[in-house]
C-alpha cells in the first residue's frame, strides 16, 4: 500500500492521508486530523473502510443510531499533506499493562488493521487493542481458527454466508452482509427475519451510499438476546420460503478448545424448499 492513501467519501470529496506501520498495525498520521474534523467524528461513531485499488479506500460513516450520517456539502479539498517525518512526535500504546513508545509523525493518529479481510468475515475490520483469552491464546487467532473450521465443515443445501463477530457487531446495531451474497437477496432491502431454533427476531436490510448491504434496526437486540461475544462465528442460512428469512447457527468461541462442534448443525438437511 502506497503512501499517502486516498480516503473517498460518498459526497465525492477525497482526502490524502499518510500512514506508518508499527508492529503489524497501520496508524493514520498527517491528514487524519483534518479528515476527522471535516466529518466532526466522535467516539460514538464508527467508520467502514472498503479498499478499492491503488491505495484508495471508500469510507462510510455511521452515527450513534448505526445509520449512515449526512455528509457535509462537497467542497474543494486543497489542503497540502506534509511529508512523513518519523521524528515529529511519539506514540504510546498500552498493551496488557505494558507501555510501548514509538516514533511517529503526527499528534493525531488513528490505527487500522493492515490486511483487508475476505468477504465471509463481512468487512475490513478495524483492529482494537490485543485481547488475551484466559488460556493465554490470542482471541483473534482463535477466532480465525474457528472461522476456518466452520468454513471447512459447515454445509447447507441453501445459500448462506459466514460472519465472525467483531467488536462493532457486538456493540452496534449493524452487521455487514458480504457483497457476493447480494445476488441471492435480489439486491433488495427491507424487512427480514433472523431465527435461532424456535425463536425469531425482526431486522431490516439497508444499503449504504456504496451499495453495501447492512443488517440493522434489530440486529443489536438479536446479538444481545443470543449473548454473542467477540470472536463467535455465525452462519446465516437463507430460507427458501417467500420473503427474506435466515436461520442462524452460532458457533461460540468459548467452546472452541473443548468441543468446537458439540452441536454439529446440518441445516441443509433441516431446511426444505
Amino acid at each position: 500500500m502506497r503512501n499517502p492513501v486516498s480516503l473517498m467519501l460518498p459526497n465525492l470529496t477525497e482526502w490524502k492521508v499518510y500512514w506508518i506501520k508499527r508492529d503489524g498495525d497501520v496508524w493514520f498520521l498527517n491528514g487524519w486530523k483534518e479528515f476527522a474534523e471535516y466529518l466532526s467524528l466522535d467516539a460514538a461513531q464508527f467508520l467502514m473502510f472498503q479498499y478499492e485499488e491503488k491505495s484508495q479506500f471508500k469510507v462510510i460513516v455511521f452515527g450513534k443510531s448505526a445509520l449512515e450520517i449526512k455528509y457535509p456539502s462537497s467542497i474543494g479539498n486543497d489542503k497540502k499533506v506534509e511529508e512523513v517525518d518519523e521524528s515529529d512526535c511519539s506514540l504510546e500504546i498500552v498493551v496488557d499493562g505494558k507501555r510501548q513508545k514509538y516514533s511517529s509523525t503526527s499528534q493525531s493518529c488513528k490505527k487500522i488493521k493492515t490486511s483487508i479481510k475476505e468477504e465471509p468475515e463481512c468487512y475490513a475490520e478495524m483492529k482494537n487493542d490485543v485481547k488475551k483469552a484466559p488460556s493465554g491464546f490470542d482471541i483473534d487467532d482463535m477466532s480465525k481458527a474457528l472461522l476456518d473450521k466452520v468454513k471447512n465443515t459447515f454445509r447447507s443445501e441453501n445459500h448462506f454466508f459466514l460472519c465472525k463477530c467483531q467488536r462493532t457487531y457486538t456493540e452496534k446495531d449493524l452487521l455487514n452482509i458480504p457483497k457476493d451474497f447480494l445476488e441471492h437477496l435480489r439486491n433488495k432491502g427491507g424487512n427480514a427475519t433472523l431465527s435461532v431454533k424456535e425463536r425469531s427476531w425482526d431486522v431490516r436490510i439497508k444499503f449504504s451510499s456504496y451499495k453495501q448491504a447492512l443488517l440493522c434496526e434489530g440486529w443489536r437486540t438479536f446479538s444481545q438476546d443470543n449473548n454473542l461475544k467477540l470472536g463467535d462465528v455465525c452462519a446465516f442460512v437463507l430460507d427458501k420460503r417467500e420473503g427474506i428469512s435466515f436461520q442462524v447457527v452460532i458457533f461460540r468461541l468459548r467452546e472452541h478448545h473443548s468441543t468446537l462442534f458439540a452441536e454439529d448443525y446440518r441445516l441443509g438437511q433441516e431446511l426444505q424448499p
